[in-house]
């Protein structure tokens, strides 16, 4: 008597996950396999990072106040190459740049903030501007002399951020030997 209960619960076992497994075979996942092409190009050190416009128009108040101008320039230039030099401009970076308006998900570290939250306010691209913010804000530390750098280089690059972040922070700053 004690064998048959236990045949049945397996038997029972074995029909329920059966019965789920056919379920699964029966349903699938699908998309639709057309993308919009790849219209434009951002162009820097002579190498062309394709992207998707309309994603850019959506999202850059850049593109849209530029966009009879932009339309019809397949090629734009994304950064001055010493601005880019001075902020070590890394190939993933523009990926994740481009990645990221196209609503793709992207890393956000110390080795590219910087450069994420520049592109962001030459684009105007006030999600990623904001993301950048709160990241540089919780790792000011790690990134001062990074910051400060950048400023001295480059006028356009006096962000409030790092006005706010350097004058919140100045005592921490001149007390850190590394930045003396």
């Amino acid at each position: 008597l004690t064998t048959r209960p236990s045949c049945l619960h397996f038997f029972q076992r074995h029909v329920n996950f059966q019965i789920h497994f056919f379920t699964i075979q029966n349903k699938r996942i699908i998309r639709n396999s057309k993308e919009f092409p790849d219209t434009h190009n951002f162009v820097y050190k002579t190498k062309r990072y394709p992207f998707k416009i309309i994603f850019f128009n959506l999202s850059s108040k850049y593109f849209m106040k530029n966009a009879d101008e932009l339309l019809n320039t397949e090629d734009i230039d994304l950064i001055d190459e010493d601005i880019g030099n001075q902020l070590k401009l890394k190939e993933d970076t523009i990926f994740y740049f481009i990645n990221y308006v196209q609503q793709k998900e992207i890393p956000l570290d110390i080795e590219n903030v910087v450069s994420l939250h520049y592109l962001s306010v030459k684009f105007e691209i006030e999600d990623l501007e904001e993301e950048t913010k709160d990241f540089i804000s919780a790792n000011h530390k790690e990134l001062a002399i990074k910051i400060l750098s950048n400023c001295q280089f480059d006028t356009s690059f006096n962000d409030i951020i790092y006005e706010d972040i350097i004058s919140n922070n100045l005592l921490d700053y001149i007390n850190d030997e590394e930045l003396v």
